[in-house]
């Protein structure tokens, strides 16, 4: 089950940030993330790295890809749960950008996909598309995942 959350929080960079606010920011929930069953990686883990497996650039793209099973894995209760969690990042004709997470868990769980925004969101729960517009961009998402999704839109802190 997936959920796509709407306006959260702005994201600062972290050196102008106060402590406190640094401690929010390190929170997978307050970021735009995925979650297996709440949880994100885990902030400042040594344990839990990540590694590009892919770097492709042609004429009209291109694409990374990376590995952040083993980050996922340290944030997990259960050992081997997280089987593999991957993100593709395709940039197409310099204008388009076409995110895909992979997931794959022994054992069903609910994945989360956060999407927090500045400005308004329009959220369309019947296609599962959410639409930010800003003065000189939008950005139009859209899920897609077997099975039954959720899309909902919860306010931030």
């Amino acid at each position: 089950m997936n959920d796509l959350l709407g306006p959260k929080i702005t994201l600062w960079h972290c050196d102008a940030l106060k402590s406190e606010e640094r401690e929010l920011v390190k929170v997978a929930a307050l970021k735009n993330d995925l979650l297996i069953d709440g949880l994100g990686q885990p902030p400042q883990d040594k344990k839990a790295t990540g590694k590009i497996t892919r770097f492709e650039t042609a004429p009209r793209y291109v694409w990374t890809t990376g590995d952040a099973t083993v980050a996922y894995q340290a944030g997990q209760a259960e050992p081997g749960r997280v089987q593999r969690v991957t993100r593709d990042l395709v940039f197409v004709d310099s204008r388009y950008i076409v995110l895909r997470d992979i997931v794959a868990l022994n054992s069903p769980g609910k994945l989360s996909w956060l999407l927090h925004a500045e400005k308004n969101l329009s959220l369309n729960a019947a296609n599962n598309t959410a639409v930010i517009r800003g003065q000189k961009a939008t950005l139009t998402t859209q899920l897609i995942a077997p099975g039954v999704l959720r899309v909902t839109r919860v306010a931030g802190p």
